[in-house]
């Protein structure tokens, strides 16, 4: 078992569609500690939550009426220190015409799991 002062990172995984919601759970689970959302509410309402959360992984197109942007935002009033990364199949001016822009940095989709860790271990060392 690993030492207890070495905490695994968590990261939220907020992601509507199961399949892509699993592989990212499965391909972080090793350096990770994974929680699951399938939309931006419950996104909050893990986020709403005491326990610790490093990293807030979002899909920025979800059903439900609140964006991955959004959740973004209310998660930092929530979270101030939360690190974020969105993902998304949208390229920026797709994401434009939305209205949606955003400081944050995306992961574009499809991406490989190797991006994936090293996008996310990139925010997590970003200060």
């Amino acid at each position: 078992p690993p030492m207890g002062s070495l905490k695994m990172p968590t990261v939220l995984v907020v992601e509507d569609e199961a399949l892509i919601r699993m592989m990212v759970a499965l391909s972080l689970s090793d350096d990770y500690e994974v929680i699951e959302a399938t939309d931006a509410l419950e996104g909050l309402i893990c986020l709403s939550r005491p326990e610790p959360i490093d990293l807030l992984f979002s899909d920025i197109v979800m059903p439900g009426g609140m964006n991955g942007v959004q959740l973004a935002e209310e998660a930092r009033r929530l979270r101030p220190d939360l690190k974020i990364l969105l993902t998304t199949g949208y390229d920026r001016e797709a994401l434009r015409s939305r209205n949606i822009d955003t400081g944050i940095p995306i992961l574009k989709k499809p991406y490989l799991n190797q991006d994936l860790l090293d996008s996310i271990s990139k925010c997590l060392q970003a200060v």
